[in-house]
């Protein structure tokens, strides 16, 4: 539809662009996860991975 719509045109085919960036990702390696925002409503019913920052 984009293509229709908008006349675009892709530079990359899926698979290419998708090896690309995996290429991508390995090179950068695991980062630790920053947890950016802190848990509005911490109660009983919120999950531990929230909670504990276990994610």
């Amino acid at each position: 539809k984009a293509r229709r719509l908008l006349a675009y045109q892709p530079k990359v085919k899926l698979e290419e662009g998708l090896a690309i960036m995996i290429d991508w990702i390995k090179s950068r390696g695991p980062r630790p996860f920053l947890h950016n925002v802190d848990l509005e409503i911490d109660g009983p019913l919120a999950p531990k991975t929230w909670s504990k920052k276990i994610l």
